[in-house]
């Protein structure tokens, strides 16, 4: 029966957004639920600061440089409105320097597996990057299931795994996040690697994306270098684990410019030398989000009919392979969308201009990642349309002669 629902449910746009919507209250209600959990007595956690204070207990290794990054002025009609300015102005930001560590005999446990040392302390960093307090952050992404089984020792039938890292977890299947958060993380066990002349087996979600495929073997891994994660709980015999590539004060910040740089190197090396033909694409690109289900812009064909004369071809991320959509951000000038993690490509491009469209929700991602790369950046705030009642997923009304008198602004 279940069998038959999924895909109904996958295909049926209405219930797709319900259960969004329906998924943001829970993480809320899971929130107050179950932020207790973690400050029970039993119940240890070690932050990055405890790993890097008993460094030789972890044989943990630093590794790259310092970073100060500047994430100057941007482009926007003045006044600039409420909901950008708070989230979008000039900064600046430390990134200490990375690092890989062991774990000896460590446990993974639950649905998107997190690790606990020999004496069941989770070991915080093989969660996510944190944004919240550590109770909240515990409460919203390890499950109390994770938690409760935690704290009884349980043998497996399942043989240990000699040496593995971890690079499944509740957004690993987020585009965003799978190329910021984990496969950023690489360049560390890359550099563990060369230290040691050890290869870890990269554990994998069970439903793999084809694009995760692609990144990984763009990256110089093959299936034999990862495993699919089907278990509930597995001993690690040395689970290897690399810090998150983000600011780190009291919490994850923004991004690690000197990673994405790494990764884009990378990625373009690897596609520099496949052979074949792959098309060649506009420099002049705007991504259509029609297929999404949220943020999509309504009045999109006027939208797509006022920058055909400025040289624009329109682009469907969906219906692009991976290679074909880092080619595209790679030889893109200038690039209008609106904001949707596929924007993440816009770390593989070289220098052009970003115009990013904003609907009721603005985030800051795609702002920092450009300001920070040195791109020239711009934003425009959208109308949202009668009857929208979505906050995050709700889609926009651009301007278009907004639109057209920015990127003149820009050019």
């Amino acid at each position: 029966m279940g069998l038959r629902i999924k895909p109904f449910f996958k295909k049926n746009i209405i219930l797709r957004i319900a259960y969004r919507e329906a998924y943001h209250i829970w993480r809320n209600i899971a929130v107050f639920l179950l932020a207790y959990f973690p400050k029970n007595d039993k119940f240890k956690v070690f932050t990055r600061s405890h790993l890097l204070t008993n460094r030789q207990n972890y044989n943990l290794q630093e590794f790259g440089l310092e970073e100060l990054i500047n994430f100057g002025n941007f482009y926007s009609f003045e006044p600039i409105p409420k909901r950008i300015r708070e989230k979008i102005y000039p900064m600046q930001v430390k990134v200490v320097k990375p690092f890989v560590c062991e774990i000896e005999q460590a446990e993974i446990l639950g649905k998107y597996p997190v690790a606990f040392d020999r004496d069941r302390n989770l070991i915080l960093e093989t969660t996510l990057p944190r944004f919240t307090p550590v109770e909240t952050h515990i409460a919203k992404n390890v499950s109390i299931t994770t938690i409760i089984a935690s704290q009884f020792h349980k043998k497996t039938q399942q043989p240990s795994i000699e040496i593995a890292c971890l690079l499944v977890n509740p957004w690993s299947n987020n585009f965003w996040h799978w190329t910021i958060d984990t496969l950023t993380q690489l360049e560390g066990i890359e550099y563990y690697q060369k230290q040691t002349g050890l290869k870890p087996k990269l554990i994998v979600e069970p439903n793999i994306r084809p694009w995760q495929r692609d990144s990984l073997k763009l990256l110089g891994y093959n299936e034999n270098d990862w495993m699919i994660w089907q278990d509930f709980r597995r001993t690690v015999n040395k689970l290897i684990v690399p810090s998150f590539r983000r600011s780190y004060e009291e919490t994850h910040g923004e991004v690690s410019i000197a990673a994405c740089q790494w990764l884009k190197q990378k990625m373009l090396s690897k596609i520099a030398s496949i052979e074949g033909n792959i098309a060649s694409f506009a420099p002049n690109i705007f991504i259509s989000r029609r297929k999404a289900l949220g943020r999509r812009i309504i009045n999109e064909n006027e939208v797509i009919e006022a920058l055909k004369p400025l040289g624009f071809s329109t682009y469907i991320l969906e219906d692009m392979s991976y290679i074909e959509q880092v080619k595209l951000f790679a030889q893109a000038k200038i690039i209008v969308a609106p904001h949707g993690a596929g924007l993440t490509n816009l770390l593989f491009a070289d220098n052009p201009i970003i115009l990013e469209l904003f609907g009721s929700y603005v985030g800051n991602e795609f702002a920092n990642l450009s300001r920070g790369l040195g791109f020239k950046y711009g934003c425009l705030g959208c109308r949202t349309p009668r009857g929208e009642v979505r906050q995050k997923d709700g889609d926009m009304v651009v301007n278009v002669t907004e639109l057209l008198d920015l990127l003149e602004m820009m050019r």
